[in-house]
């Protein structure tokens, strides 16, 4: 296990994170406050319980143990909720706190070298075969099943991942160029472009995967 690491937010206050195996894993009683949800106790009881760690840790108060949850549970925490401002956080989190603890995997952002989204010729590169989101329907049903959310949340999450690491304002307009309407809905962009679309499954799969989802 490395050592302690906190990360600060001027809105959410200090998140403690420890590593485990090369995994991070966050304070629930920091979580908890940072998402206004008083109760960590009945937070623990709709988690994982594989996902629930008491760690040793030095407080004010001494060393006390304090409990602990993987990626996947500080996820299904983030669903509980209901506040305006559980997006904004996990902006926050998965924008400039996983990056920032990771040097390598699927979550690592690269701020100044963003990928623009592949274009050939005049054309956007579509996929050639089927509906992105019927392909993706029965992981995206498990996700919100498994992770007690809705849709809208889950694409947030999927796209707050997408938007960290390509060039968003210009695939909505090479969007808008190729279909001559503006998208409905940001993920009809995801869905419009191969590496937009492989991104977003890559983000799924591992979420499936921290759940201990067999995909």
């Amino acid at each position: 296990m490395s050592e302690l690491k906190i990360f600060e937010n001027k809105e959410f206050g200090q998140v403690r994170i420890v590593m485990i195996d090369g995994e991070p894993w966050f304070c629930l009683a920091d979580i908890c406050r940072a998402l206004e949800l008083t109760n960590p106790a009945m937070v623990k009881t709709r988690l994982n319980e594989k996902g629930i760690n008491s760690i040793d840790t030095l407080t004010k108060r001494g060393n006390q143990k304090l409990l602990y949850v993987n990626e996947a549970n500080l996820y299904k925490t983030i669903f509980q909720s209901r506040k305006e401002s559980a997006e904004r956080f996990t902006d926050w989190v998965t924008s400039d706190v996983l990056p920032s603890i990771r040097k390598t995997g699927k979550y690592e952002a690269n701020k100044n070298n963003t990928i623009i989204p592949t274009v050939v010729g005049s054309a956007t590169q579509i996929p050639p075969l089927g509906n992105w989101y019927d392909k993706m329907k029965l992981r995206i049903d498990a996700l919100c099943e498994i992770y007690d959310t809705s849709r809208k949340q889950l694409y947030h999450l999927i796209l707050t991942q997408v938007q960290g690491k390509y060039s968003w304002d210009y695939a909505v307009m090479a969007y808008i160029n190729e279909t001559g309407s503006a998208p409905r809905y940001p993920m009809d962009v995801v869905a419009h472009f191969q590496q937009l679309q492989t991104e977003a499954e890559n983000i799924i799969n591992i979420l499936l995967e921290h759940a201990g989802y067999n995909i």
